[in-house]
């Protein structure tokens, strides 16, 4: 795929592709999470909250979703639809 041979921070791959890291920027997320980490064993209280990973691009595991998803055939019907109900 032509796409994938752009640039990391060519807007036309993350616009396919969606947000992605460089090589850099994951390497640095894991020094932050492993500092804060460290910091979070040495601060001797046992009832610290753990600290949370650096967000990384891409969907949130922890994230709810309400509703479920429509077809795009379902979407245009009720598109086509708007406003012509009456209330």
């Amino acid at each position: 795929m032509l796409v994938g041979n752009l640039p990391e921070q060519s807007a036309l791959r993350r616009s396919v592709l969606g947000a992605t890291w460089t090589t850099t920027d994951e390497l640095l997320a894991s020094v932050y999470d492993a500092v804060q980490s460290g910091n979070w064993q040495r601060q001797q209280n046992k009832h610290a909250p753990r600290p949370k990973r650096f967000p990384r691009p891409g969907p949130d595991p922890g994230r709810k979703t309400y509703g479920s998803a429509m077809s795009v055939d379902e979407m245009r019907v009720v598109l086509d639809n708007w406003g012509s109900t009456a209330n």
